[in-house]
């Protein structure tokens, strides 16, 4: 996928079952019809072709795996935070799987380390409940040892360097964030 993604004309890849090969493709099997190509043991997958850098804002990362482009800013309290991200046509991280979250990790880590020491990520608890900044209650979590130790006061979500950027709940504060934009 990573190279039809880097090739201008490619829109998608065409498996082998039997021979376990692909094929880049510039033809769009799915809207034309069927390729003999495709009825004789191929398998063809379609790359979504706005997964590229070129979408990204020139401030913005893309993260072609999980489709989205990304920026760490500096701190701010969580309120500003959140409408920063806004204000970029972005929001902030909403991180709603384990793969999302795996990507997110592996960037992070190769990316700016423990220069910080927390990450607003999108979240916050309501009435016990925790919920995305559009009420939607969150379903997926990927909570530090020892976490959420639901301390008074802590209903907002962290990513931190020293738990592997796992997550953390803690309070109202002053630290760095992460915007997205999904393509």
């Amino acid at each position: 996928m990573q190279l039809c993604l880097s090739t201008e004309h490619c829109l998608g890849f065409l498996y082998g079952k039997s021979t376990g090969t692909c094929q880049l493709s510039s033809f769009n099997h799915n809207t034309a019809d069927r390729s003999d190509q495709v009825n004789q043991g191929w398998m063809y997958y379609e790359v979504f072709k706005g997964c590229h850098s070129s979408n990204c804002p020139h401030d913005y990362t893309l993260i072609a795996e999980a489709c989205l482009c990304l920026r760490v800013n500096d701190a701010l309290p969580y309120d500003k935070a959140k409408q920063s991200c806004i204000d970029a046509g972005a929001e902030l991280i909403r991180i709603d799987s384990a793969l999302k979250q795996t990507y997110l990790q592996q960037y992070l880590s190769n990316t700016i380390g423990s220069a910080v020491q927390r990450l607003y990520i999108q979240g916050e608890k309501i009435r016990n409940i925790w919920q995305f900044t559009d009420g939607k209650q969150m379903e997926y979590f990927s909570w530090a040892l020892g976490q959420p130790n639901n301390k008074v006061g802590e209903s907002y979500l962290f990513l931190s360097p020293t738990v592997q950027y796992k997550w953390e709940d803690g309070g109202k504060g002053t630290f760095a964030f992460i915007c997205e934009i999904l393509l």
